[in-house]
């Protein structure tokens, strides 16, 4: 009985029809997993050495270019129609990898088959087996560091593109990553960093939703750039709502009772509605597991590249499988860091800080705060808490606003320190403190500089 050789037509023909929807950036995640040999099918090996000579012109990668740049080969790999059925049998481009590995896996296990087959016969011919066995086990090393394709790359590759991006660093004000709108955060953080995990955390009722819609906000509207905002804890309306009261400057507790509204309010909250309207935010209030967040984000990006994720908030998130909580939310952590690498994008992660903070005498945060895991410390690249001792000590008579302290507590790639905002509660709105505006400026244009004369 003849044995077929392992094969996937069902993952070779969804890994180029993933490329043929995802283009050049799914092109090169998944050429950094298959070589054109691993196609088993002489047609799919042909498109496949058809797309990389595409991507390595930074062409645009589609049916119509393909079927152009296959020209007088269109035939020999199955025509129009065929690279029309690979398009329509492919839902999305999300799991391109998944593909390529299964692709890959397949080639290394035919390729591992005629290694066998030609030591088996060498063997039955009599030749020395120490030396048959070492070139096998010179074979597998080859075969093995073959199908883990690195990304270690010689340092040259990399200094000139660094350099670069310092000196641009220098027209910009060291804001390099997505700015928040807080001049003093962003003066501390540079912005929120393109790749990085951004974990903000508080007590519940601290104030930390509100910030981030205002983040989410200015990104979207003075930034101009895409913001996906994940709620999964508070409806779509329930956002909009306080988007409305921060836009328009009214009460949130007047939007409850319309009726309070004045014929000014309902005209501020209509030319919010507008701004609001023509803004590039996108929310979703949905709930996932890890892995299902993950798929979504990479099938929404494919569609609309978007400049700031934000996810509020990382605990709700449902976990992959059921084990201790720590794990669980170590494993959601993992995942969230691996996905705002993978896509480029930071993402500003909310999270819950545990009961023992309000057991202590000192109830100023700390990175042991962060419940339920170590872990999210370890992924993120900043850890930031928001602070505010009315909470704990009320006044006599309610305060807004009242004082909030935002503490840095991690920064992989700056100072640690502390920002003071203004949070107006009724309204959803922070502000920087007057004196924090000051020391940002005089950070930016020093006593006696040039610029601080103009």
């Amino acid at each position: 009985m003849v044995k077929v050789p392992p094969y996937s037509i069902q993952a070779e023909e969804a890994l180029i029809g993933s490329c043929l929807i995802g283009g050049l950036a799914t092109v090169n995640e998944a050429r950094g997993i298959v070589f054109a040999q691993d196609f088993y099918d002489d047609r799919r090996r042909r498109i496949w050495e058809a797309i990389v000579e595409m991507a390595d012109q930074q062409m645009q990668i589609d049916l119509v270019t393909l079927k152009e740049t296959l020209q007088d080969d269109i035939d020999n790999v199955g025509g129009t129609t065929y690279l029309l059925h690979l398009v329509n049998i492919t839902p999305t481009a999300a799991h391109v990898k998944n593909y390529a590995e299964i692709v890959r896996k397949k080639s290394v296990a035919r390729q591992k088959i005629r290694q066998c087959q030609e030591i088996m016969d060498a063997l039955y011919n009599d030749e020395e087996p120490e030396e048959i066995i070492s070139q096998g086990m010179v074979q597998d090393f080859k075969l093995i560091a073959d199908s883990d394709k690195t990304d270690i790359i010689h340092i040259k590759d990399v200094v000139l593109d660094v350099y670069g991006e310092l000196e641009d660093r220098k027209e910009i004000d060291g804001i390099i990553g997505v700015p928040t709108g807080f001049i003093d955060l962003d003066r501390k953080l540079g912005g929120l960093r393109k790749g990085g995990l951004h974990i903000l955390a508080a007590r519940p009722s601290m104030g930390k939703t509100t910030l981030a819609l205002n983040i989410a906000k200015h990104v979207a509207t003075k930034e101009k750039n895409s913001v996906l905002f994940i709620s999964l804890e508070m409806t779509n309306g329930q956002l909009v709502e306080k988007l409305l009261a921060e836009e328009a400057g009214i009460k949130s507790q007047l939007l409850q009772n319309t009726t309070l509204l004045t014929d000014k309010d309902w005209k501020d909250l209509a030319r919010a509605c507008n701004r609001l309207s023509e803004s590039a935010l996108y929310l979703d209030d949905s709930r996932y597991r890890a892995s299902e967040l993950a798929i979504k984000l990479r099938c929404f990006m494919a569609m609309q590249p978007v400049s700031l994720v934000v996810i509020d908030y990382i605990q709700i998130i449902v976990p992959e499988r059921t084990t201790d909580r720590n794990t669980e939310v170590g494993e959601i952590a993992r995942i969230l860091q691996g996905l705002a690498k993978e896509l480029n994008v930071p993402i500003l992660a909310l999270a819950q800080l545990n009961r023992a903070v309000d057991a202590r005498q000192n109830k100023i945060p700390l990175l042991s705060d962060l419940r339920d895991s170590g872990t999210l410390e370890q992924e993120a690249t900043t850890v930031m808490f928001l602070y505010r001792d009315d909470y704990y000590n009320p006044p006599p008579e309610p305060v807004d606003p009242s004082e909030v302290n935002l503490i840095i507590a991690k920064n992989r790639f700056g100072p640690l320190g502390r920002v003071d905002f203004q949070f107006f509660k009724a309204k959803s709105r922070f502000t920087l403190t007057a004196k924090g505006v000051e020391e940002s400026l005089n950070s930016l244009f020093p006593a006696n500089s040039p610029a601080s004369m103009r």
